[in-house]
């Protein structure tokens, strides 16, 4: 090369300790034309030989950035150290701007753009190694070479700003070669070949952006993508793609619970509080009613398992599932699918986002769901249970009116207009006692199946940086809910005219939550200041009849108001550039108050003939009924949760962490039981122990993050149906302990650009060590000594997963990807008496997709199928009057996706 003898001549290690001289120091004119010509050459001869750095910088390539908000040339110093990409700049141009900064995994194009937004600067690549800062729109007669994984249009068409020999240029570079950097680019015929690097999701899991590699915690991201690959359409789709997750089901009711590392709520009634937190886009959701309707345009699904008591608050024992939808952007975009599958089922989503000025910027989503229901009535009913006929849209919008400011607000509607999912009666073998399958089961026509859902949200987020190192956040949201919904049992033997039992419910739901967060950032601290407020007001009403034990119900404005509000601070102090140590505690107060009511009981021999429409008219006057007046009930509750942690940079590419965290599950008011049951429950608590470490390996392409934990669990909350002459009704009273212990290994491989492997294998141990005098939920009344020993609800002691594709490029650019997915668990139990009539043998699902897309990449269609050995799952359970009713996931799958995007 030309370049060569002109480096020697200069002899740039000399030059370069003169660049860096006038680099900190105001010169005069002269100097500056001395640097001029000096810094430039320099710059191009360590771009040819690499004397200075040892490395190749690849801009592609991405890594952890922690820059924080600071002097813009402060901030230049120091992403050209951590990069390995020399900075070439004008001092008077730089020093007197200010930058926001930039954390989280990124590539040196998206570090750049962060630092220098809002500044009226841009950057020019001079090869691969050097960058120059200049002026944004000053132009360049001809291109600056890009390096060769640059991505396309990343960079700015420039022209070199101001030609005046008093400007002092200086150079920003890094001191040793960073052996994460890849220092030799690919062509395209050879990264076939070779590993792709993984792109790694970006969570705010601590209320602050990072990777999920760099997040020292056990949280598995999803993005949109990878749900769609993955066929995940809804919160019961997610068990079998996030370690140690089950989601268990009352279908009947709309209810979804989720259970984390055994931890789980078992509640199924409005006035119960979840074990695993929901949050969307960081507004709690008390009620889990009708969150189906959300799985759609999502940025990611974040799932943390492990209390979260610190950031989080009350009811976080088991973990957190968050729900982050997709944010506006400053450039036009517009996708939509369609897929057909067996049993009619069609779904539809559709997205446009719009830049309306340079500070505002809308996006507009939709989705339609519909089906003819999996659990065919055959004919006896006017619909199938299990159908859809669901529509969802959601508007949002971004505005950044100043570089401190910005708003996003979200409006959010769906309406459900299906059928609920079946109430199975089940034997000691798990099926239906009638020994008809579960997905063709005659149900009695009274009532006909409805489930009715609206659900109106309001999200607002506002940030403002006060300075460069402080930002201060506010979050709110209101939500408006109402459900009614109608169910018969099934499963019985004999005729569909004699179910067990017939309900229409009826609830609404008025919730609000606020949260401010002060934010604090500088190099050696990162602090989260925060406080919240959750108010909750539920009105449930039902009529039923129950013919398995003769007796009819009425019960109206059973109203319960929740309460919450908790202070937090936590706080990462970096011990050195590779240590952190974290602290954080919370103190939360919870209070909780059911208004008084009264039931109407009825014996059905003095009403025979009752229809469940006709139930809502009985009074304590009508015959062979009686009132059951229920005092009104209320509890308070308080507790301080805590954590602590260290995690260790082994290098760049290896986090180790190792905390000790406590969760915390608010109480609850259940006035209105038999003498024999209690008027309150107490909360429930976890201690828990965790070490774990995140890999990248094989340059980037493979991740690995693995998590060994131990849980003491304590006062655990049991939920479940009392059915007693004369009364029916829910309670929940607590256990004493159980011991919870276990590892998790969570892997993404690339292979090679064209081969993809990911998966996981967890191993849990999940028993009672303390759960005395408890009732057997089938009767009510039979007291078992001791369940110490048996295994939690919902904890399968092992259970994997592994998925496979790879991606055939065809001869006119388009690539055909076939891709496999298989999950197994080990036998469960459904019900905390481990007996054969609650087992959840261990099974398999397996899934295929075959997807095309076309060479511009912007629409593919793809063919899948789900659980293709048809096995019929059970996924919750409750039971009654000697009578065990279950749920069951879907059948066997199966359809056509077409998917467009621009």
């Amino acid at each position: 090369m030309v370049a060569t003898p002109i480096c020697k001549a200069l002899n740039p290690s000399k030059l370069l300790r003169i660049a860096s001289l006038g680099a900190t120091i105001k010169l005069k004119r002269a100097w500056g034309v001395f640097m001029r010509i000096a810094v430039l050459p320099v710059a191009l001869c360590l771009s040819m030989v690499g004397l200075a750095t040892g490395a190749a910088a690849d801009a592609a390539i991405k890594k952890h950035i922690d820059i924080p908000a600071q002097n813009l040339g402060t901030a230049l110093q120091q992403f050209a150290h951590e990069r390995g990409i020399q900075v070439v700049y004008l001092s008077e141009s730089v020093d007197s701007l200010k930058t926001r900064g930039a954390v989280g995994e990124f590539s040196a194009d998206e570090v750049l753009k962060h630092l220098l937004n809002g500044t009226g600067m841009t950057y020019r690549y001079l090869n691969d190694r050097t960058v120059t800062i200049i002026p944004t729109g000053a132009g360049r007669d001809t291109e600056a070479p890009a390096p060769s994984q640059t991505p396309a249009g990343s960079r700015g068409t420039t022209k070199e700003a101001g030609k005046s020999s008093s400007q002092d240029f200086r150079v920003a570079q890094v001191a040793a070669t960073d052996s994460s950097v890849d220092k030799s680019p690919h062509d395209e015929q050879a990264s076939q070949k070779s590993p792709a690097k993984i792109e790694e999701i970006i969570v705010t899991a601590q209320k602050r952006a990072e990777t999920v590699n760099k997040t020292p915690i056990a949280v598995t991201a999803l993005d949109m993508e990878q749900l769609t690959n993955a066929g995940v359409v809804g919160m019961t789709d997610l068990p079998s793609n996030v370690p140690d997750l089950q989601v268990h089901t009352v279908g009947v009711d709309g209810y979804f619970g989720v259970t984390i590392r055994g931890i789980s709520n078992l509640t199924y009634v409005p006035s119960g509080n979840p074990a695993v937190s929901t949050y969307v886009d960081g507004v709690y959701v008390d009620l889990p009613i009708g969150l189906a309707n959300t799985v759609f345009d999502l940025g990611r699904i974040e799932i943390l398992r492990g209390p979260q008591g610190t950031l989080y608050g009350r009811n976080s024992t088991g973990g957190n599932v968050n729900i982050e939808t997709a944010d506006p952007k400053n450039v036009f975009a517009a996708a939509a699918d369609v897929s057909y599958g067996n049993y009619n089922d069609v779904l539809t989503h559709a997205m446009v986002n719009i830049p309306l000025t340079d500070t505002l910027a809308v996006r507009f989503a939709l989705m339609n769901h519909r089906s003819d229901g999996y659990f065919d009535t055959e004919g006896t009913t006017g619909r199938n249970y299990g159908a859809a006929d669901d529509w969802a849209a959601r508007l949002t919008t971004l505005w950044k009116p100043t570089e401190q400011f910005k708003w996003r607000l979200s409006l959010e509607g769906s309406a459900t207009r299906g059928t609920p999912g079946a109430s199975i009666e089940t034997g000691s073998d798990g099926l239906p006692l009638d020994g008809l399958s579960p997905y063709h089961q005659p149900v009695n026509s009274d009532p006909e199946p409805q489930n009715h859902i609206d659900n109106g949200t309001i999200r607002s987020r506002m940030e403002y940086a006060v300075t460069d190192s402080l930002t201060l956040t506010y979050v709110a949201g209101h939500q408006h809910l109402w459900q009614f919904y109608n169910w018969a049992t099934s499963g019985q033997v004999g005729s569909p005219e004699d179910p067990a039992y017939q309900n229409f419910s009826s609830i609404s739901s008025s919730s609000q939550t606020h949260e401010i967060d002060a934010t604090y950032f500088s190099h050696k601290l990162t602090n989260v200041l925060g406080a919240t407020y959750f108010k909750d007001s539920i009105v449930l009403d039902y009529h039923a009849v129950y013919p398995v034990i003769a007796l009819s119900a009425n019960e109206k404005n059973d109203d319960t108001n929740k309460t919450s509000w908790g202070i937090f601070d936590q706080s990462t102090y970096n011990l050195t550039d590779s240590l952190h140590l974290t602290a954080g505690v919370r103190y939360s107060h919870d209070h909780q108050s059911e208004s008084q009511f009264t039931s109407i009981f009825c014996a059905l021999s003095a009403t025979p003939n009752l229809t469940v429409y006709d139930a809502q008219f009985l009074t304590e006057t009508s015959p062979g009924c009686g009132a059951y007046p229920t005092a009104a009930g209320e509890g308070t509750w308080s507790k301080v949760t805590w954590k602590g942690g260290l995690d260790y940079d082994l290098n760049a590419l290896t986090l180790l962490y190792g905390s000790v965290t406590s969760g915390y599950k608010q109480g609850g008011a259940q006035p209105g039981l038999p003498s024999t049951f209690a008027a309150t429950f107490q909360p429930e608590t976890v201690t828990n122990y965790e070490i774990g470490g995140k890999f990248r390996l094989l340059e980037d392409s493979l991740n690995v993050r693995v998590a060994g934990f131990y849980e003491q669990y304590t006062n655990i909350q049991t939920a479940y149906l009392i059915s007693i002459p004369g009364f029916i009704g829910t309670a929940t009273n607590n256990a004493g302990a159980a011991k919870i212990y276990g590892a998790e290994l969570e892997s993404e491989w690339n292979i090679t650009a064209a081969n993809h492997l990911k998966g996981f294998l967890t191993y849990l141990h999940a028993q009672y060590t303390d759960y005395r005098n408890a009732v057997d939920p089938r009767d009510s009344s039979t007291v078992i000594p001791s369940l110490a020993g048996n295994q939690l609800p919902n904890a399968p002691e092992i259970s994997a997963r592994m998925q496979y594709s790879h991606d055939f490029r065809l001869g006119n650019g388009g690539t055909l990807s076939p891709e496999v997915l298989t999950f197994w668990q080990s036998r469960s139990y459904t019900n905390a008496l481990n007996v054969d009539v609650y087992k959840v043998p261990a099974y398999s699902k397996t899934g295929v997709r075959l997807k095309y897309t076309d060479p511009s990449g912007r629409w593919n269609i793809a063919a899948y199928g789900d659980n293709l050995e048809n096995h019929a799952v059970r996924t919750g359970n409750y039971s009654g009057s000697g009578i065990v009713f279950s749920d069951f996931a879907p059948p066997r799958t199966y359809g056509l996706r077409l998917s467009f995007a621009y």
